[in-house]
């Protein structure tokens, strides 16, 4: 049976991270990915990003607080890429500071 998968994030002025993307392997052979690195290289962050997603399909998403925004900036982009078949869908997430969350999803 065929899943939906995460291809991919990408997190731009979002916490400590200026603009990262990261891309997760889809190979049914190696269906666990890992983040590892040392203390403060942004692996919570990942996951924080990964919690946003799941809140903004819910009620709550209405009250997602703006404290991810990256100091001395006002906007935060989320790019979320998943695939299902032959299809690939992104999703964007642009938060800007006391304003509403804007999202657009592309479908290919």
């Amino acid at each position: 049976m065929d899943a939906i998968r995460l291809k991919a994030i990408r997190l731009k002025n979002f916490k400590n991270i200026i603009d990262s993307k990261i891309e997760f392997e889809n190979d049914e052979l190696k269906p666990v990915t890992a983040l590892y690195g040392p203390n403060g290289s942004g692996k919570s962050v990942v996951i924080e990003a990964m919690e946003i997603f799941k809140l903004l399909s819910s009620k709550e998403s209405l009250r997602l607080p703006f404290y991810f925004i990256k100091a001395g900036d006002n906007t935060t982009t989320l790019e979320y890429v998943f695939s299902y078949n032959e299809y690939k869908v992104k999703y964007f997430v642009v938060f800007k500071a006391n304003v509403e969350a804007k999202a657009t999803t592309i479908i290919k």
